[in-house]
């Protein structure tokens, strides 16, 4: 079912998935190769992502960041650590686990913290969405294909609608990025793909373009098609 959110209902939030500085191999003091957490274009997603939060704040809508944090305590029995057992990226209390400046959460806004990849695991993320009446989010955030994944999967699972701004969205690659938009405009029902410029101007009632979700599968890919079909969700 092809479903146009009503961006002027009050029943929209906007969610930031991990929009934090352990993305940013620059501010982390690493050469990008190096940095497995290393954001593909994370300089234009964060500016984008920001262009957006500012226009949801004009709107008053709801403002959630999601924030990826862990400790010994909280983290996964697998979780990445160095040669002393020390964890590595996102550690509670970090430079790393820090939302970046230019999105620092407001006093009246919610920041949710998780230490699992989906917003909604362990966390109070859906009663604070229902308590406002919440039924449509726009998306923004990383990694495309971990964290924002797995968020925006288990709140269609939830029977929330959702669009994303996949410029304002980040992995660690080009092509991760890429197939998990695709993966998610094919199985994900209702959803709407934005670019930043279009949900800016959706937010405000303007005219604007964008893609609506209308059957499964709409774009099979291979490693060679990735890039043109992606081309198509605007």
């Amino acid at each position: 079912m092809k479903v146009i959110p009503d961006f002027q209902n009050g029943k929209i939030a906007f969610v930031a998935v991990d929009i934090q500085k352990v993305y940013d191999a620059e501010v982390m003091g690493h050469a990008h190769e190096a940095d497995t957490w290393g954001a593909w274009r994370f300089k234009e997603v964060g500016r984008n992502a920001t262009e957006v939060l500012l226009a949801c704040r004009e709107r008053n809508y709801p403002i959630i960041h999601l924030q990826l944090v862990v400790d010994d305590f909280t983290a996964h029995p697998l979780e990445e650590r160095d040669e002393k057992g020390k964890l590595l990226y996102s550690v509670k209390g970090t430079l790393g686990a820090e939302i970046i400046d230019t999105m620092k959460p407001l006093p009246n806004e919610v920041v949710v913290e998780k230490n699992r990849d989906s917003g909604f695991y362990q966390t109070n993320l859906d009663n604070i969405l229902r308590s406002k009446g919440v039924e449509h989010l726009i998306l923004v955030g990383g990694f495309t294909d971990a964290c924002f994944l797995t968020t925006a999967y288990d709140a269609w699972s939830r029977n929330y609608t959702f669009s994303i701004v996949k410029d304002a969205v980040t992995a660690g690659s080009e092509g991760a990025h890429k197939a998990a938009i695709l993966t998610l405009a094919n199985w994900t029902w209702g959803t709407s793909v934005f670019e930043t410029k279009e949900m800016v101007k959706a937010i405000k009632g303007e005219p604007y373009q964008a893609w609506f979700w209308e059957k499964s599968h709409q774009f099979p890919f291979t490693a060679k098609s990735i890039g043109g079909r992606y081309g198509l969700l605007k």
